[in-house]
């Protein structure tokens, strides 16, 4: 992953964003995201919106430095500000660093696993892929367009808010998780249990109940015909998801390919 050294000036908050390199498909060096402000978009409705939240904080590295993901207040706070150029830039730079991190590693898995497929939308076609992590990333041949924990990721509540409305709605999707019913009985557990990512089953987990919904992705893309490109070597993941020991051997080999790339 390169860096690239545009900038987001929105107040005192400048951020380097960085690049993937990808040698597949006519693809060559991939943003991830095509703005400083669609970084910040997705930083707010992925790696700062719970039940998401709690995940990313545990894969990437120093989160809870600078937030407690375990606060909505402290979520919400910390959003805000990062719109009102208010959050030490820092901050700001080392989350975005540990989200593109996971990001470019699991488009990497998802081409080496032939983990993807491409649909035809209005805009033009789009990739989807999903990396061994659970991460599940939507992009085009200039820039990655999102990246989430599909498992997790709270839903839109209708249309996607502008940009420029982010100031005064930084997390516009903290409130439309809807967890076994709690939000309906007003319960406190209305996000799941918080869990430590420490273990190889932990992080299996993870990774088996974002594959569930990935396939289910792409299933309904390929019952409206949207699917253009791939999905044919999606594999186990096609029919069932990897089990544990499976899981665990592609995570060896596909970083092993990972790290013989990077040295070549």
């Amino acid at each position: 992953m390169e860096i690239d050294q545009s900038t987001f000036k929105k107040a005192e908050i400048m951020l380097t964003l960085r690049h993937v390199e990808v040698s597949m498909f006519g693809f060559r060096r991939i943003a991830i995201f095509g703005s400083e402000a669609r970084a910040c978009a997705h930083l707010s409705d992925h790696v700062l919106t719970r039940p998401e939240a709690q995940f990313w904080a545990e894969l990437i590295p120093d989160y809870t430095s600078w937030v407690d993901v375990e606060d909505d207040d402290s979520l919400y706070r910390f959003a805000k500000s990062l719109w009102r150029g208010q959050v030490p830039a820092e901050a700001v730079q080392a989350l975005y660093d540990g989200y593109a991190r996971v990001i470019a590693e699991a488009l990497r898995d998802a081409l080496a696993l032939g983990w993807y497929w491409c649909e035809q939308e209005e805009h033009g076609a789009y990739w989807r892929g999903l990396g061994l992590s659970g991460t599940y990333v939507i992009w085009r041949a200039e820039a990655v367009r999102t990246a989430m924990l599909i498992g997790y990721a709270a839903p839109r509540d209708g249309r996607e808010l502008p940009l420029e409305r982010r100031r005064g709605n930084p997390l516009p999707r903290q409130h439309t998780w809807v967890y076994r019913g709690a939000r309906l009985r007003h319960e406190h557990t209305h996000y799941p249990p918080p869990r430590s990512l420490r273990s190889n089953t932990a992080r299996y987990d993870l990774f088996k109940r974002c594959a569930v919904r990935a396939r289910r992705e792409f299933k309904a893309a390929c019952l409206t015909g949207q699917v253009i490109v791939g999905g044919g070597d999606l594999g186990s993941l096609h029919e069932h998801v990897p089990d544990l020991a499976t899981w665990q051997h592609l995570r060896t080999t596909v970083q092993q390919s990972h790290h013989c790339l990077a040295d070549a």
